[in-house]
């Protein structure tokens, strides 16, 4: 008996059963015989042209006298779907395809065999292994697998049968059903009835090997229903080789509370313009949420900020949108979206969602998640890292909440010890040391906008400071006023 093991090493086998448009969502199981054997004279056209026909002639031949028996691991059966574009002047013209294909273990390993009245030959036997050897996909390309001879078979329990082999008590199988599989008809069979065309005036004979290797083309022209080398035969299979026993591990819910965008646009809003591009981001997001959860007053409030009685919310739990120029060339290019809690389904589908914003002069801000995650990792997600520090300085001006008078001390020195306290408000850790931080840069701190637009606020006083850790910081920091659209931002030095 010659037996060959195969295993998908990816998992899954594509392959659309003769007869059967893809389209129609029924992958082919098992593996039918006789696209095995063309896979197999494709390895050797292909990849060992150099042995003749006469040397792989016994191995077809052996392969394809008597129907092949399979042992089957258990499978699912599964698709993808495709929508590709129709070729029209339309863009949103699409055409949906199938891709339906099996899936199974990567460990599991099928077995086909073949009870043959003659055994190979040492030669054949050695330039079968050879061929099984390049062959490296079965069905689709997709299809990865391994193959190989099997010396050991005879503890293989054959769970998929010829119907002519049912009655065999060596072979019992129960709670079967019937299946057709396509096979390679045996040569001795052909050669009794071969196949004849006629091309031009002459009346030509298809060799056994010639039908084996009739492809589409040929079968179309011919006006063919089937390939002449081709035959169905009916077969027995097990009933439970279908719906594998997958053990499901839940795996723990993924916990978001920020979301990073890169922006992408043929002209970014300018790195001054921060408090107007978050404002903006807000503004969109809360519409999007609007049309996910389909009720206008039930906004979430991490995106408003205020409950649905339009009470500001306290204690800093709704979202900071925070601005950042990654480059330095004084255009926003990313901006994180963080909450003080985890966000719900409906949250995160609105930021989903959320993949452009408007902009003077008609040029769109396209705006890409690169980042789902926690506050933690944000840092590390931008194209140019940010390292845990100490230190951390300003990037955009602290706005304070509170106003200065005479009487009480420098200036300066007063704004230093309010900040000091301002981050213990905010949850943050309380710095050791605040100093005023002079711009070095292109822009100033006034330079930037200081008031929502949308508010009709008075400029606030803004400044940079540098502070001073005791342990590493691994977070951007924002406080003072407007904190929440990108002012008053701290990142490692």
């Amino acid at each position: 008996m010659i037996v060959i093991s195969i295993k998908f090493i990816a998992g899954r086998y594509h392959a659309t059963p003769y007869g059967k448009h893809v389209n129609e969502g029924t992958p082919e199981w098992p593996p039918s015989q006789y696209r095995f054997v063309r896979a197999l004279i494709d390895t050797w056209k292909r990849k060992f042209c150099n042995y003749t026909e006469m040397q792989i002639a016994p191995i077809l031949e052996h392969l394809s006298d008597t129907p092949a028996f399979y042992a089957l691991p258990r499978v699912m059966t599964s698709h993808l779907r495709y929508f590709m574009s129709a070729n029209t002047i339309d863009p949103s013209d699409k055409n949906k395809i199938l891709d339906p294909f099996i899936s199974l273990g990567k460990a599991d390993t099928m077995h086909i065999g073949w009870h043959t009245s003659e055994p190979l030959s040492d030669g054949s036997q050695e330039f079968l292994s050879t061929l099984l050897s390049g062959l490296q996909y079965l069905g689709r390309s997709e299809s990865w697998v391994q193959c190989q001879l099997e010396n050991e078979w005879e503890k293989i329990k054959w769970n998929c049968i010829p119907e002519e082999r049912h009655d065999d008590p060596s072979n019992p199988i129960d709670d079967e059903h019937r299946l057709f599989i396509c096979c390679t008809k045996p040569k001795g069979e052909y050669e009794k009835e071969p196949y004849e065309i006629i091309r031009g005036k002459k009346r030509q004979t298809v060799s056994w090997l010639d039908a084996i290797c009739y492809d589409t083309s040929n079968v179309l022209q011919d006006c063919l229903s089937s390939p002449p080398g081709m035959i169905t035969l009916p077969y027995i299979c097990k009933n439970e080789l279908y719906g594998k026993d997958y053990q499901v591990k839940k795996l723990p819910k993924l916990k978001v509370n920020t979301v990073l965008y890169a922006l992408n646009s043929k002209v970014l809003p300018r790195y001054t313009e921060a408090i107007s591009t978050s404002e903006m981001v807000r503004r969109f997001l809360m519409g999007i949420h609007k049309k996910v959860i389909g009720d206008p007053a039930a906004v979430s409030e991490k995106f408003s900020g205020k409950t649905r009685k339009s009470v500001p919310l306290k204690g800093h739990k709704h979202c900071k949108f925070i601005v950042f120029d990654n480059d330095q060339d004084g255009k926003t290019d990313h901006i994180a979206v963080i909450a003080g809690e985890d966000y719900t389904d409906t949250e995160l589908e609105a930021l989903g969602r959320n993949t452009r914003i408007p902009q003077r002069g008609n040029y769109e801000i396209n705006l890409v998640p690169i980042y789902w995650g926690s506050q933690e990792g944000v840092l590390k997600a931008l194209p140019k890292k940010h390292k845990s520090s100490r230190r951390y300085k300003s990037v955009t001006p602290f706005l304070p909440d509170y106003h200065y008078r005479k009487g009480r001390g420098d200036f300066l020195a007063w704004h230093c010890e309010k900040l000091k306290k301002e981050f213990g408000l905010h949850g943050y850790p309380e710095p050791l040391k605040v100093s005023p931080l002079y711009p070095s840069g292109k822009n100033k701190w006034y330079d930037f906008r200081r008031a929502r637009p949308s508010k009709n606020e008075i400029p606030r006083w803004g400044w940079g400071f540098e502070v001073e850790f005791e342990n590493e910081q691994k977070v951007p920091f924002t406080i003072g006023h407007s904190s929440h659209y990108g002012m008053g931002l701290f990142l490692p030095d």
